[in-house]
């Protein structure tokens, strides 16, 4: 495994790190936003040596994330090849499968994904924020889920009437704090329950407390991503643990959104968050509210083993039943 999922260079995190030894604060934990290979964008690990290394250091899941494509073929095969480790898929709406798209949406349900994320480097406020599309999503269209009127569009609502009746996760990726709040609203009315406001103090997101408070009114959990304090418009991880103290660590979590080569290694990132958090006052308990408890919740109940395709009666154990002939 490249490296043991540390960084090789002398990597100074931006912020006070507490002398405490963290190790056993990563027992149990989950990273709900990371992300590895293969993946049109250069990653620092594969899925598979990314997630070993999280298994080998007492974490508990993570969810695998790519802006591009879903992610439901990787994470069938962790979860096998590392059964005691939860690795959760996402589908996310990009221009790259048709964005907006509920052909997709239907189709990633029936292959197994749970955790489903509103356009990322597609999403229009994105894009308005940087000025410019990212040059691998630089000719596609930008996509927003309101219309003129501020109400969702025929494409956003035929999402919602795909992911209906599901038990799934709904997170709000880059769409603006607005964009979100209505969006999350109509879905709520509609039964879907595990909504994620995506690294909300980020700083193209940076969604005002009082909208992360209705949000969390509703149901929805509150994202904050260590790689917010990372950024070269950086927000420093004393905001995020202020905006967790503010709305109540139990509607929020840490989550890293790293994998990026330019930043540290994702272990180290959680290291220096922890340790981070542990220099501003946390306490260990809160801590473990953080990156345990809270985001645990949110995946809690989602098979490890989903999709249309699986006959009744399998294991990844024993064989499958014999099903009807379909290619």
């Amino acid at each position: 495994m490249a490296d043991d999922l540390t960084t090789s260079d002398a990597w100074v995190p931006p912020h006070p790190v507490a002398r405490d030894d963290v190790t056993e604060m990563l027992h149990g934990a989950y990273d709900l936003h990371v992300h590895s290979g293969p993946d049109r964008r250069p990653r620092r690990y594969d899925a598979l040596d990314l997630m070993r290394g999280y298994a080998a250091a007492g974490m508990a899941g993570a969810v695998v994330k790519d802006h591009f494509l879903p992610t439901v073929g990787r994470t069938h095969l962790l979860n096998r090849l590392l059964p005691e480790f939860r690795s959760f898929s996402t589908c996310v709406l990009n221009a790259s499968i048709g964005g907006l798209n509920p052909a997709a949406v239907e189709s990633a349900l029936d292959a197994g994904v749970r955790y489903f994320i509103m356009p990322t480097v597609s999403a229009a406020h994105y894009r308005r924020y940087e000025g410019h599309p990212p040059l691998d999503a630089g000719s596609w269209p930008d996509i927003t889920v309101l219309d003129g009127q501020d109400r969702l569009t025929p494409a956003t609502s035929a999402v919602l009437d795909a992911l209906q009746g599901h038990d799934v996760v709904l997170a709000s990726g880059h769409l603006s704090p607005h964009e979100t709040r209505v969006l999350f609203r109509e879905a709520h009315s509609r039964g879907l329950r595990r909504l994620v406001v995506t690294h909300a103090s980020i700083d193209f997101i940076d969604m005002p407390m009082e909208i992360q408070r209705e949000l969390a009114a509703l149901g929805a959990v509150i994202e904050h991503a260590y790689v917010s304090a990372l950024f070269n418009r950086p927000v420093g991880l004393d905001r995020m643990w202020y905006q967790m103290r503010e709305l109540g660590l139990g509607s929020c979590y840490l989550a890293s959104d790293l994998g990026q080569p330019h930043n540290p290694a994702p272990l180290d990132g959680w290291r220096a968050a922890l340790g981070g958090l542990l220099a501003l006052g946390a306490t260990k308990d809160d801590v473990a509210q953080l990156v345990r408890d809270t985001p645990g919740g949110v995946v809690d109940g989602l098979p490890k083993f989903a999709g249309s395709w699986i006959p009744d009666g399998w294991t990844p154990d024993g064989e499958a039943p014999a099903t009807g002939a379909r290619s």
